[in-house]
């Protein structure tokens, strides 16, 4: 898969403790190796939209088309709900 970031997404990973920058870079290496790897959690959530798992408590997330992944939003948990909610 072709992964690509827009500009939002690296606006909230900047807002993000280091930790969790740390472990957000540590799972994308993983995913890009095996995007379906079990802890990666990759999967569809609304339409082309997909989530990864970064952690207990963040997320991110992805249209996907095809081959082409393009992250747009990585955050907490809650967040991510809520953002779900407003997406369906």
């Amino acid at each position: 898969m072709t992964s690509r970031t827009h500009r939002r997404f690296w606006h909230e990973f900047n807002r993000l403790p280091a930790h969790v920058q740390c472990l957000a870079r540590e799972k994308f290496q993983l995913w890009l190796r095996d995007p379906f790897h079990p802890s990666t959690q990759f999967k569809p959530v609304v339409g082309n939209v997909w989530s990864v798992r970064i952690g207990d408590h963040y997320r991110a997330l992805a249209r996907r088309e095809g081959d082409l992944v393009l992250w747009f939003w990585i955050g907490t948990h809650e967040d991510y709900n809520h953002l779900l909610g407003q997406l369906r």
